[in-house]
């Protein structure tokens, strides 16, 4: 999952990768992705950290951040119900959230 990111990120969080906890957390995540259907697919998860590098991210930047579901489905279950509390955390952080109809 690492490998996805671009090169730039691994001097910036390499500390917080190689901290047992992260560790542990990555097990859980594989072993999660192996015994159910999980999304984003595996080549999606840390994508944004694999499309925009270190060195463009700018401190006080807006980040818009976009649940979204395969094959254009409409966005239900436990992401309808946690909109609220991300709109209330990502309006503390000035971090846009834009969830599809």
């Amino acid at each position: 999952m690492l490998t996805t990111i671009h090169p730039s990120w691994l001097q910036h969080l390499e500390q917080e990768f190689s901290a047992p906890y992260f560790g542990a957390l990555m097990q859980f995540v594989e072993s999660e992705y192996t015994a159910h259907t999980c999304y984003p697919e595996r080549s999606q998860i840390f994508r944004a950290l694999r499309l925009c590098p270190f060195d463009e991210v700018t401190k006080g930047q807006s980040v818009e951040v976009s649940f979204w579901s395969l094959n254009n489905q409409p966005v239900t279950g436990i992401i309808r119900e946690i909109y609220p509390m991300a709109d209330t955390v990502a309006r503390t952080y000035k971090i846009r959230i834009a969830l599809p109809n």
